[in-house]
C-alpha cells in the first residue's frame, strides 16, 4: 500500500500543471479516479457525476481506475451497495480513494489534490452529528414556528463557521467554500420545509400569526438554482418544498394516493422551475421515486405527463426504460419469462405452469414476516386443494442449504422453488421485488391479476380474489 501511495503522489505531482491548465482554459480535461474497494461484493460499481453513469470495474483485489472528462470541479459518487463514496474531483487530477465494502461505517480514505476536498464530506458528516438531536423532527415538531426559526438560525451559524474554518485551515478554493456554505443554507431550509410538512403546530390556529415569517424564511433562497443543481442539499430542499406543498393540498390516506401526490409535485416543479436543466432534472428525480414508491400501481398518466414535459432525451429515455419494467407487470399483462429451480437443481419456467391459477409467495428463511405467513398459507393450500390453483413459494435465500433444510423441517407444501441465480431472469428483477414477503397472482392464461396480491393473512380478501380468478 505504501508503494501505491508513493506512486499516486508522483502521478499527482506530474498532473499538477494539467490541473492548473484545466482551470484556466475551462476545457474538458482528462481526469482519473482510482482506488481500491476492499472485500468487494461485486465485479463492478457505478460512478455518478452529474447525469453521467459510468461503470467502474474492479479486479480481484478491488482495485479500479477510470478516466472521465471534467471542465470544472465536480462531486462524484461511487455507489457501493446502500452506501455512497462521495468525492470532490478537480479537473486533471488523479484522485484516489480507498473503502472497505464490508465495513461500511468506516469512512473512505482519500489522496490526490482532490483528497482534501473529498475529506470535507467525511468531516461535515461528523460535524452534523453534533446537531442531529437539535434538528430531529421529534424535537422540532412540538415547537412553535418562531422558535424553530431561532433554533435553525443558530445551527446554521455553526454550520457556516465549520465550513469556513475547514476551508481556511486547508487552503481550499474560495469557490468551494462558497458552494458548501450555500449547501448548508439549503440544508437548513430543508429542515424548515420538513417542519412545515409534518408539524401540527405549523397549521395551528393559535400560531397562525407566526406563519408569514416562517414562510418568508423558507423562500429566502431561490428554489430555481442551476449553480446548486448537483448539490444533494439543494436537491433535498426542492423535493421537500414541493412534497410539502403536495401534502398540504391533499389528504394522503393510503398508498393509493401516490399518483395524486406525485402529480402535484411535478405540477409544482413545472410551475416554479423556469430553468430547463433544473426542471428536467427534478421531474426526473420525482418520476424515479414515484415508480419506486408506487410499486405495481398504475401511474401511466403521471409518466405520460413526465414524457410530455421533459426536454432532455437522455433523462426521458432512462425513465421510460425503468417504467417499461413496471408497465409490464400491470394487471392484464403476461407474466414475464421467469426462471427458477427446485431443491434438486432442476430449472423450471413459470410459463410451464400455464393452465393453472398461480399464487406466488416470494420469501426467505431469514425473513420473520415471511415465516409468519406460512401457517395461513398452509390453510389456503388445504382449502383450495383439488382446485385449479398452484401454490408456488419462491425463495430468495443466499444460503441454499438453509432453504432446503427449512423445507423439510417445516414440512412445506406447494411447489417449493428458488429464484434463478441469473438476475436478469429472476422474479426479483421481473417483478421489481424490493421487499418480502411479496405475493403475486397469475391467472390460468398466464396473465397477471396482481403483482402485489393480498397476503394469506388478509383472510377473506385473498379468498375473494382467488375465487374471482378461478371464475
Amino acid at each position: 500500500m505504501k508503494n501505491k501511495t508513493r506512486y499516486s503522489l508522483l502521478l499527482i505531482a506530474l498532473a499538477f500543471l494539467t490541473v492548473v491548465e484545466g482551470f484556466s482554459q475551462n476545457k474538458a480535461t482528462k481526469t482519473s479516479i482510482t482506488g481500491q474497494i476492499f472485500n468487494p461484493d461485486k465485479e463492478y460499481y457505478m460512478l455518478r457525476h452529474r447525469e453521467n453513469l459510468d461503470t467502474i470495474w474492479v479486479d480481484t483485489e478491488g482495485k479500479f481506475a477510470i478516466d472521465i472528462k471534467l471542465n470544472q470541479p465536480e462531486e462524484c459518487k461511487i455507489i457501493v451497495g446502500k452506501n455512497t463514496i462521495r468525492m470532490y474531483v478537480l479537473p486533471g487530477d488523479i484522485a484516489y480513494c480507498e473503502y472497505s465494502a464490508d465495513k461500511p461505517n468506516n469512512p473512505p480514505v482519500y489522496s490526490g489534490k482532490s483528497g482534501i476536498y473529498s475529506q470535507f464530506f467525511t468531516e461535515i458528516a461528523k460535524n452534523e452529528m453534533r446537531y442531529a438531536r437539535n434538528v430531529h423532527s421529534k424535537v422540532l415538531n412540538p415547537l412553535s414556528p418562531a422558535r424553530v426559526l431561532t433554533v435553525e438560525d443558530s445551527i446554521l451559524k455553526l454550520r457556516i463557521e465549520f465550513v469556513e474554518k475547514y476551508c481556511t485551515d486547508n487552503s481550499l478554493e474560495v469557490s468551494f467554500r462558497e458552494y458548501q456554505i450555500e449547501g448548508m443554507k439549503y440544508l437548513t431550509l430543508t429542515e424548515l420545509c420538513n417542519y412545515r410538512k409534518t408539524s401540527s403546530n405549523y397549521t395551528a390556529d393559535s400560531l397562525k400569526s407566526e406563519r408569514p415569517s416562517f414562510d418568508s424564511a423558507i423562500n429566502r433562497l431561490p428554489i430555481d438554482n442551476l449553480k446548486m443543481l448537483y448539490s444533494d442539499f439543494y436537491q433535498q430542499f426542492v423535493r421537500s418544498y414541493v412534497s410539502g406543498n403536495a401534502m398540504h393540498s391533499m389528504t394522503f390516506d393510503s398508498p393509493d394516493d401516490y399518483p395524486e401526490y406525485y402529480n402535484k409535485q411535478m405540477d409544482d416543479c413545472l410551475r416554479l422551475l423556469k430553468n430547463e436543466e433544473v426542471r428536467n432534472y427534478m421531474i426526473k428525480e420525482i418520476a424515479v421515486e414515484a415508480m419506486r414508491e408506487s410499486g405495481t400501481r398504475d401511474i401511466s398518466g403521471f409518466i405520460k405527463k413526465f414524457e410530455d414535459n421533459c426536454t432532455n432525451q437522455l433523462m426521458k429515455t432512462r425513465v421510460l426504460n425503468i417504467w417499461s419494467t413496471y408497465a409490464a407487470i400491470q394487471p392484464g399483462g403476461l407474466c414475464p419469462p421467469t426462471e427458477c429451480y427446485d431443491a434438486n437443481g432442476k430449472n423450471i419456467m413459470l410459463s410451464e405452469l400455464k393452465g393453472k391459477v398461480i399464487y406466488i409467495d416470494i420469501w426467505a428463511t431469514w425473513c420473520g414476516p415471511c415465516k409468519r405467513e406460512i401457517p395461513m398459507l398452509k390453510e389456503l393450500e388445504e382449502e383450495y386443494h383439488g382446485k385449479n390453483v398452484e401454490f408456488v413459494s419462491i425463495s430468495t435465500d443466499k444460503d441454499i442449504e438453509a432453504w432446503k433444510n427449512f423445507i423439510v423441517a417445516q414440512n412445506l407444501g406447494g411447489l417449493q422453488l428458488h429464484q434463478s441465480d441469473n438476475f436478469d431472469s429472476s422474479i426479483s428483477k421481473n417483478f421489481i421485488v424490493n421487499s418480502i414477503p411479496r405475493f403475486i397472482l397469475i391467472d390460468a392464461n398466464g396473465k397477471i391479476v396482481s403483482s402485489d396480491a393480498p397476503r394469506p393473512s388478509s383472510g377473506p380478501t385473498i379468498r375473494a380474489l382467488l375465487d374471482k380468478t378461478l371464475g
